[in-house]
């Protein structure tokens, strides 16, 4: 029997995830197989998983893969909600500008970079965010009505995917 699992999800606008377990045989009812989801890497904590609406797992642990060996019925369906996950990855690339070394990051959106644009400081491709890197929320803010776009308060910056920037300036580790 060809099993066919359907995916639903408008990541990364939203964070739902639905999968569900079909095939074409009316005459089967059921399948025993093991159905692997891969764990983001980026992902901070384990990730809860339904099937059915019912606690499926904890343990998906991020970078892994979570096994799901069980007996599947026609329709099943397998949900979770990609977190949100902002991060910073710090520059190590050897054309440090001078005055900024150890201050260049990357923002990152789950696995998504997003790219500075707007006023950067005396046009050296480069701007002091206002750190500290392990509080981003109390200098980022949501940008209302437009997913995936951030300000950096004090900056005049704009974060955003590299997708919607069209031809404006932008550097991805400010």
């Amino acid at each position: 029997v060809d099993a066919k699992l359907s995916i639903k999800t408008r990541y990364p606008f939203g964070n739902a995830v639905s999968m569900s377990m079909a095939w074409d045989n009316p005459a089967v009812e059921s399948i025993a197989t093991t159905v692997c989801i891969r764990m983001p890497s980026w992902m901070a904590a384990p990730l809860a998983v339904t099937i059915n609406g019912k606690t499926a797992a904890t343990a998906g642990k991020p970078g892994t893969f979570l096994a799901l060996n069980r007996t599947w019925l026609l329709n099943d369906t397998i949900a979770f909600e990609l977190p949100e996950v902002l991060t910073l990855s710090q520059y190590t690339g050897e054309d440090q500008i001078p005055g900024y070394e150890g201050r260049r990051y990357a923002l990152k959106m789950g696995p998504i970079v997003l790219a500075a644009v707007g006023a950067l400081d005396g046009g050296s491709s480069s701007i002091t965010l206002p750190l500290p890197p392990s509080n981003i929320s109390s200098w980022l803010v949501p940008v209302p009505g437009q997913p995936l776009h951030f300000t950096a308060k004090g900056t005049g910056v704009v974060f955003k995917p590299m997708w919607t920037i069209g031809n404006a300036a932008f550097t991805t580790y400010p």
